[in-house]
Protein backbone atom coordinates (compact mmCIF):
# COMPACT_ATOMS: atom_id res chain seq x y z
CA UNK A 1 0.00 0.00 0.00
CA UNK A 2 1.53 3.28 -1.12
CA UNK A 3 0.98 6.23 1.16
CA UNK A 4 1.38 9.95 0.76
CA UNK A 5 3.47 11.98 3.18
CA UNK A 6 1.83 12.09 6.59
CA UNK A 7 2.57 15.03 8.92
CA UNK A 8 3.21 13.99 12.52
CA UNK A 9 2.14 14.49 15.24
CA UNK A 10 -0.56 16.82 13.84
CA UNK A 11 -1.09 18.40 10.39
CA UNK A 12 -1.18 21.92 11.83
CA UNK A 13 1.96 21.34 13.91
CA UNK A 14 4.06 18.92 11.88
CA UNK A 15 7.40 18.08 13.45
CA UNK A 16 8.14 15.42 10.83
CA UNK A 17 6.80 13.88 7.61
CA UNK A 18 6.46 10.11 7.21
CA UNK A 19 5.87 7.96 4.15
CA UNK A 20 5.94 4.29 3.17
CA UNK A 21 6.76 3.33 -0.42
CA UNK A 22 6.23 -0.23 -1.65
CA UNK A 23 7.95 -1.89 -4.61
CA UNK A 24 7.34 -4.97 -6.73
CA UNK A 25 10.72 -6.58 -6.08
CA UNK A 26 14.03 -6.14 -4.30
CA UNK A 27 15.69 -4.74 -7.41
CA UNK A 28 13.23 -1.85 -7.51
CA UNK A 29 13.69 -1.21 -3.78
CA UNK A 30 17.47 -1.17 -4.13
CA UNK A 31 17.37 1.07 -7.22
CA UNK A 32 15.15 3.55 -5.37
CA UNK A 33 17.49 3.57 -2.36
CA UNK A 34 20.44 4.26 -4.66
CA UNK A 35 18.59 7.16 -6.28
CA UNK A 36 17.63 8.46 -2.85
CA UNK A 37 21.28 8.28 -1.80
CA UNK A 38 22.32 10.32 -4.86
CA UNK A 39 19.60 12.91 -4.17
CA UNK A 40 20.56 13.15 -0.49
CA UNK A 41 24.23 13.62 -1.36
CA UNK A 42 23.33 16.29 -3.92
CA UNK A 43 21.09 18.24 -1.53
CA UNK A 44 22.93 17.53 1.71
CA UNK A 45 19.67 16.28 3.27
CA UNK A 46 19.27 12.81 4.72
CA UNK A 47 15.95 11.27 5.73
CA UNK A 48 15.60 8.59 8.40
CA UNK A 49 15.20 5.31 6.52
CA UNK A 50 14.06 1.81 7.35
CA UNK A 51 13.47 -0.75 4.65
CA UNK A 52 12.74 -4.35 3.83
CA UNK A 53 12.84 -6.38 0.66
CA UNK A 54 9.94 -4.57 -1.03
CA UNK A 55 9.32 -1.40 0.99
CA UNK A 56 10.97 1.76 2.29
CA UNK A 57 9.80 3.82 5.27
CA UNK A 58 10.99 7.44 5.26
CA UNK A 59 10.89 10.12 7.93
CA UNK A 60 11.83 13.72 7.14
CA UNK A 61 12.71 16.01 10.00
CA UNK A 62 13.23 19.75 9.67
CA UNK A 63 16.73 21.20 9.66
CA UNK A 64 17.74 22.61 12.03
CA UNK A 65 15.83 20.48 14.51
CA UNK A 66 13.25 21.90 16.91
CA UNK A 67 11.42 23.63 14.08
CA UNK A 68 8.23 22.67 12.34
CA UNK A 69 8.13 21.27 8.82
CA UNK A 70 8.56 24.14 6.35
CA UNK A 71 8.74 24.81 2.60
CA UNK A 72 12.29 23.43 2.32
CA UNK A 73 11.15 20.13 3.83
CA UNK A 74 8.11 20.00 1.53
CA UNK A 75 10.43 20.59 -1.44
CA UNK A 76 12.70 17.73 -0.31
CA UNK A 77 9.64 15.46 -0.01
CA UNK A 78 8.56 16.45 -3.54
CA UNK A 79 12.07 15.71 -4.86
CA UNK A 80 11.88 12.23 -3.31
CA UNK A 81 8.44 11.72 -4.89
CA UNK A 82 9.94 12.56 -8.29
CA UNK A 83 12.54 9.77 -8.17
CA UNK A 84 12.09 7.12 -10.87
CA UNK A 85 11.09 3.67 -9.72
CA UNK A 86 13.23 1.10 -11.50
CA UNK A 87 12.75 -2.60 -12.09
CA UNK A 88 14.98 -5.49 -11.15
CA UNK A 89 17.14 -5.02 -14.26
CA UNK A 90 17.81 -1.41 -13.27
CA UNK A 91 16.07 -0.07 -16.34
CA UNK A 92 13.39 2.54 -15.90
CA UNK A 93 9.89 1.16 -15.99
CA UNK A 94 8.11 2.61 -19.00
CA UNK A 95 5.07 4.72 -18.24
CA UNK A 96 1.83 3.14 -19.29
CA UNK A 97 -0.49 5.20 -21.43
CA UNK A 98 -3.98 3.97 -22.10
CA UNK A 99 -6.28 5.38 -24.71
CA UNK A 100 -9.89 4.61 -25.36
CA UNK A 101 -12.33 5.52 -28.08
CA UNK A 102 -16.07 5.23 -27.78
CA UNK A 103 -18.66 5.28 -30.49
CA UNK A 104 -22.12 6.68 -29.93
CA UNK A 105 -25.15 5.67 -31.86
CA UNK A 106 -28.88 6.05 -31.47
CA UNK A 107 -30.93 2.87 -31.40
CA UNK A 108 -33.88 2.67 -33.76
CA UNK A 109 -36.84 0.38 -33.22
CA UNK A 110 -36.30 -2.96 -34.88
CA UNK A 111 -32.52 -2.46 -35.17
CA UNK A 112 -30.32 -5.38 -34.13
CA UNK A 113 -27.60 -4.86 -31.50
CA UNK A 114 -24.96 -5.72 -34.12
CA UNK A 115 -26.28 -3.01 -36.46
CA UNK A 116 -26.28 -0.44 -33.63
CA UNK A 117 -22.68 -1.29 -32.74
CA UNK A 118 -21.63 -1.17 -36.40
CA UNK A 119 -23.17 2.30 -36.80
CA UNK A 120 -21.52 3.53 -33.59
CA UNK A 121 -18.15 2.18 -34.79
CA UNK A 122 -18.56 3.87 -38.17
CA UNK A 123 -19.34 7.20 -36.47
CA UNK A 124 -16.33 6.83 -34.16
CA UNK A 125 -13.91 6.04 -37.01
CA UNK A 126 -15.31 8.87 -39.12
CA UNK A 127 -14.75 11.32 -36.23
CA UNK A 128 -11.20 10.04 -35.68
CA UNK A 129 -10.42 10.43 -39.39
CA UNK A 130 -11.88 13.96 -39.41
CA UNK A 131 -9.78 15.02 -36.40
CA UNK A 132 -6.66 13.43 -37.83
CA UNK A 133 -7.18 15.30 -41.11
CA UNK A 134 -7.50 18.56 -39.14
CA UNK A 135 -4.31 17.75 -37.23
CA UNK A 136 -6.08 17.54 -33.89
CA UNK A 137 -5.25 14.72 -31.55
CA UNK A 138 -8.01 12.95 -29.73
CA UNK A 139 -8.02 13.44 -25.98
Amino acid sequence: MEQTWTPRPKPDRAERLERRIEFGDYGATRAFLEQLNDLSEQLGRYPDISFGRTYVNLTLRPEPEQQLIGPEDEAFAAAIDALEVRGETGSALAPVQIGASCGVGEWHAGQSPAALIARADQAMFAEKARRKAEGRALR
